[in-house]
Parts: structure tokens; C-alpha cells; sequence
């Protein structure tokens, strides 16, 4: 039987490049999507309540993705929380000090939506 094909040597390098190149996609897509669901969970887990002096501030410590198709995306984050009660006497951010610190650890699933090709954060459930 007579050879059609044989791959040569350019054609194995073009293959090569190509699952690179492929993997490099997966790779960028994959950290976009961590960052911003870092971004928006600090968002969520960071507040301030002037009124009683208390803040909260959040440390995004570890983020996965839990499940992708071509239109969602569902990723969860885990958080340390701290909650602190400020000193009534501070005015400026940088004076403020903590009386009173309470550290907890947290989690969240938010749920991603695409839309003309940008992610937008559709549900978000506390644990």
C-alpha cells in the first residue's frame, strides 16, 4: 500500500506549538477567572460600619475553579475574616487602631455568567 502522509519534522513542530499555545489559553483563562473571583470576594467580604465602629477585612487565601461550561463558571474561595472594632478617636485610615480582633475563616461559591464574551458574577452563596 502506497504512503499518502508522512509527518515530517515541521509538521510535529506546528502539532507541538499548537498544544502549547492551547495550554497557554487554558492557563491565561484560568488565572482571569480566579482573579476576578478574588477581586469580587474581597468586594463582598470587606465592609465598614462607621456608625459602630467596626470594619471587616478579608484575606483571599485559596481559589478553585469547581466547575466551567462555555457560558458559567462556578469557583470557590476560602477567606480569613477579621472583624475589628476601631477607636472611636481615629479620623484619619492611618490612625486607626484595633481594640478588639476577631479572626474567622470563610468560604463562598459565586457563579459567573458570560456575556458578549466578559464574565459577570450572577449568584453568590455563603457557606
Amino acid at each position: 500500500m502506497e504512503k499518502f502522509f508522512t509527518p515530517n519534522k515541521f509538521f510535529l513542530f506546528f502539532c507541538i506549538l499548537f498544544v502549547l499555545e492551547w495550554l497557554g489559553l487554558q492557563l491565561v483563562s484560568y488565572m482571569h477567572i480566579t482573579d476576578q473571583a478574588k477581586l469580587d470576594g474581597e468586594h463582598v467580604f470587606n465592609w465598614s460600619w462607621p456608625s459602630k465602629n467596626m470594619r471587616s477585612v478579608a484575606e483571599i487565601y485559596r481559589t478553585k475553579i469547581l466547575s466551567r461550561s462555555n457560558n458559567d463558571v462556578t469557583v470557590k474561595i476560602w477567606a480569613k475574616k477579621h472583624m475589628d472594632q476601631l477607636n472611636s478617636l481615629a479620623t484619619a485610615p492611618q490612625n486607626l487602631e484595633r481594640q478588639n480582633t476577631l479572626t474567622d475563616k470563610c468560604a463562598a461559591q459565586l457563579t459567573y455568567y458570560r456575556m458578549n464574551n466578559k464574565w459577570f458574577l450572577g449568584r453568590l452563596e455563603f457557606e
